[in-house]
């Protein structure tokens, strides 16, 4: 993948109906320029697929798209084939999958581990901020990325920094007695993304 494909990934896109915007693709074309892929067919994109690894440790695959009309010709096979070949390395590969997605990322021998709830919110009454809450600073990332390291199990620096820096305003936190407590980051979209969000406790 490179930067001249991006009208075409974003024709794509909207083809498809995703909610991710050209940040989301440029992201991992910056942490991880050579395991982005495009399928081409006649000089025309027809689909992406992107691979990011956390070390040795662990990858994860995003961004798994074909264009509608050509579904079920084995172009997300190949894709995925190439993005688990660039994760060769890690001990394990991971993904969020859908229902349209599940039965190739089965047969590529992938498991179930947790189950994805998707929630959206429509017109809804955002409450009163608490004043405990406020927003995250650069200053604050080595503890967001303490925290995230803990929870999430490796260490994704470089991913947060970037989600930070695209979307400041949907970047909060909370401290008590001057220990980070919890933070949520978020992403722009068609339909603005909240997460990753963690806490050290459910209130």
């Amino acid at each position: 993948m490179a930067g001249q494909d991006m009208p075409h990934v974003m024709r794509l896109k909207n083809e498809a109906g995703w909610n991710q915007t050209e940040a989301d693709w440029r992201r991992f074309m910056r942490l991880s320029p050579d395991n982005c892929l495009v399928a081409v067919r006649n000089g025309l994109v027809i689909g992406t697929v992107a691979a990011i690894k956390y070390g040795n440790r662990a990858g994860w695959i995003g961004l798994l798209m074909v264009a509608p009309a050509l579904r079920g010709l084995g172009i997300g096979t190949l894709l995925l084939q190439g993005a688990m070949d660039a994760l060769r390395p890690c001990r394990s590969i991971m993904l969020d999958a859908t229902s349209l997605g599940k039965l190739l990322y089965k047969k590529a021998g992938f498991r179930n581990q947790l189950k994805l709830e998707r929630l959206m919110a429509g017109e809804i009454r955002i409450p009163r901020r608490s004043s405990a809450v406020r927003p995250i600073r650069p200053r604050d990332l080595a503890a967001v990325i303490a925290m995230d390291t803990r929870q999430f199990g490796v260490k994704r620096a470089a991913l947060l920094k970037s989600i930070l820096a695209d979307a400041p305003r949907l970047a909060w936190q909370i401290r008590r007695q001057g220990r980070l407590a919890g933070f949520c980051l978020g992403r722009r979209g068609t339909r603005n993304y909240l997460g990753p969000l963690m806490a050290g406790s459910v209130d």
